[in-house]
């Protein structure tokens, strides 16, 4: 009876340990690139060390068709692409990290297919070509069209520059209303203002990326300008929104305000107003102390590692 017993424990630790995984297809059309090697991988940004990273590849055929077969977690990012390294974000954060902050939407997003990866198992890339405008990729599910088009069209910090791009001289309180303006119709025009979104959801990723877009842009806007004294509490109210709310932690934008968080939290604590902290014991601690827990773990993992490194 007891041998019994441990082997129905051991049954369900172990069931609770396994992570679930789903069989994905991902089908295109490239007439562009017959003959040519392509490969999806995938696009973790808590991850980015992982040198593991492609799922598939397949190399399409004389009519211009491909077919990638995978499995992996849903609710998860993946990026086809023509070339074996690593996603964009990847070589940024790995190369420059101190860079994490700036924008990324278009060029990363918009220029090769990032698909969503949610309840389906089967996707489409209707046509895909190298000319990089807004025809350039096509797909047969409406979210993944919508994603694009919104990685194409973003623009936030543009509300607070001139027709130059230089950054205009407001006030704080009056630059951050014109952000939220902004952000509101953005999530009104893509159907996710005031909505109770499941965050592990394509609609949850979308309007993660669209909220913390808003406050990550308009954090640099403001890094560019002669602070007023009755600021820091509106600062500090802003990037608290990092605790706020359900977020989607598949987000690019999440990604860049969880740093940006423990960024903030070292610099009250520091008294500075340092923009980026390399990785050591010190950020280690900090990253325990106040990073989330549904990324606390991964976070501090790939900490670890770059102190390794290091």
């Amino acid at each position: 009876m007891k041998t019994v017993i441990l082997l129905i424990a051991l049954s369900i630790l172990s069931c609770g340990s396994v992570e679930t995984t789903t069989d994905y297809t991902i089908k295109g059309t490239s007439k562009e690139f017959i003959g040519d090697t392509v490969y999806v991988h995938k696009y973790d940004h808590f991850d980015y060390l992982n040198q593991d990273h492609i799922l598939d590849s397949a190399v399409v055929d004389s009519e211009g068709n491909f077919e990638l077969l995978f499995s992996y977690e849903p609710d998860k990012l993946v990026y086809v692409s023509r070339y074996k390294v690593p996603p964009p974000s990847y070589r940024v954060f790995r190369q420059t990290p101190e860079h994490y902050y700036y924008s990324m939407c278009a060029n990363f997003f918009g220029m090769s297919p990032t698909i969503y990866l949610g309840n389906q198992e089967n996707y489409r890339i209707s046509h895909w070509d190298k000319d990089n405008n807004d025809s350039s990729i096509k797909y047969e599910d409406r979210n993944q069209g919508l994603l694009r088009e919104y990685y194409r069209s973003v623009d936030f910090r543009g509300e607070l520059a001139d027709e130059n791009r230089t950054p205009l001289q407001l006030e704080p309180h009056l630059a951050w209303q014109i952000i939220e303006k902004k952000r509101d119709q953005i999530l009104k025009d893509f159907k996710l203002l005031n909505e109770d979104i499941p965050a592990n959801s394509f609609e949850g990723y979308l309007k993660t990326e669209i909220s913390l877009g808003a406050i990550n842009d308009y954090l640099v806007w403001y890094g560019l300008q002669e602070e007023s004294a009755d600021t820091p509490e509106l600062i500090n109210q802003i990037v608290e929104q990092y605790n706020s709310n359900e977020w989607n932690a598949n987000s690019l934008e999440f990604f860049k305000l969880n740093e940006r968080y423990i960024t903030h939290q070292m610099n009250l604590q520091k008294r500075q107003e340092a923009k980026y902290y390399p990785s050591d014991k010190d950020k280690l601690s900090y990253a325990k102390q106040y990073s989330r827990p549904d990324v606390r773990d991964q976070y501090v993992e790939n900490l670890s590692s770059l102190i390794q490194e290091n």
